[in-house]
């Protein structure tokens, strides 16, 4: 990732402009740039999937209970999608422009300093040149493009990347803006209360058959998920993802300790 990201960053321009241009230019233009594009793109997902099973395995075999790492890798995975989001802004097309737009508007919910950190963020008034600018000084990585961004033209239906889906579902499933932010974040941060959900006696799963299938509707249930993530806003999968939404915390917050004590 970072050698395809260094010399893609060699034939990148950040401006929104060019940066469109640029990308297209990569594909091409630049001999193998096509190539080492689909590496850094398809590398991107291939480390995600990899990190899911991670994680998976690390619940399995009781991983969790090792606190101290278990924070680790969890703050590494915040930081990780931190930085795949910041690339999947910076080909300017039109799903990573208002992509951009709802996201970094989420912060705008927070009392006092939302509407002062989204500012911060954009580097202005409305994301431009400061904006892709901040992003590809903090970003490695280049996602895939579809279409040139244009402002003046919202998209009916925004879909981010597939490692994403599951935790969009959730926020989107939550009408209310501040509920939304708070239901997004805690998809991911409820890893950092597994360690003290452990409830049985042994470390791993190999002879906890309830645990496992517990296991099991969790992986089913962030599929679905992830299926309704890439899905319109629209009946009936508003629902369903409203259902699967409320089942992925139940299954976290009280599934999982009950199914420990068997």
């Amino acid at each position: 990732q970072i050698i395809t990201g260094i010399f893609l960053a060699m034939h990148y321009t950040p401006h929104i402009s060019l940066a469109f241009s640029s990308v297209a230019h990569i594909c091409r233009d630049v001999q193998y740039g096509w190539l080492l594009r689909n590496l850094h793109t398809n590398g991107a997902s291939m480390f995600f999937f990899c990190i899911y099973l991670h994680i998976g395995r690390g619940l399995y075999y009781g991983s969790h209970t090792l606190k101290k790492t278990w924070y680790t890798g969890t703050m590494l995975l915040l930081m990780l999608m931190a930085t795949a989001f910041l690339g999947y802004v910076l080909p300017w097309g039109q799903m990573s422009f208002w992509g951009a737009t709802v996201i970094t508007n989420l912060s705008s919910a927070l009392p006092y300093i939302g509407p002062t950190l989204v500012h911060w963020t954009w580097g202005g008034f409305a994301i431009d040149n400061a904006t892709l600018t901040r992003f590809f000084t903090l970003h490695f990585t280049l996602p895939f493009v579809l279409d040139p961004a244009n402002p003046l033209i919202t998209p009916p239906h925004i879909k981010p990347e597939w490692y994403f889906l599951f935790a969009y579902a959730i926020l989107r499933s939550i009408p209310n803006k501040i509920g939304g932010v708070f239901a997004l974040l805690s998809s991911v941060l409820i890893l950092t209360i597994i360690p003290y959900l452990h409830t049985s006696k042994q470390l791993t799963m190999t002879f906890r058959p309830l645990s496992q299938l517990t296991l099991w509707f969790i992986i089913i249930n962030i599929m679905l998920l992830t299926w309704i993530g890439a899905q319109p806003v629209e009946h009936p999968f508003i629902i369903i993802g409203q259902i699967a939404s409320t089942t992925y915390f139940i299954l976290f917050l009280l599934m999982l300790p009950i199914a420990g004590l068997a």
